[in-house]
């Protein structure tokens, strides 16, 4: 890395300030989605279980069915 100016500094801190910021804001956005995503999946399986009489295996079945159209994703196993 070059000679950083020290008059440039305290700018440069703003912009980095700036990027963690967003950053910070995007992990929650992520984080928000997820667990709207997660809700709505466990709010639409307890309807099925309760209305359309899904049980264990159903859920075993669907989880498996999740992995299998989506290799290594986490998060959905029974």
């Amino acid at each position: 890395m070059g000679e950083i100016s020290n008059n440039h500094i305290e700018d440069y801190e703003k912009i980095i300030e700036m990027i963690a910021t967003a950053r910070c804001e995007a992990e929650y956005k992520v984080n928000k989605t997820m667990i709207d995503l997660y809700w709505n999946i466990g709010k639409y399986v307890s309807w099925k279980t309760e209305f359309d009489g899904w049980g264990r295996s159903t859920v075993k079945e669907l989880s498996e069915y999740i992995l299998g159209k989506e290799p290594g994703i986490r998060g959905y196993s029974s």
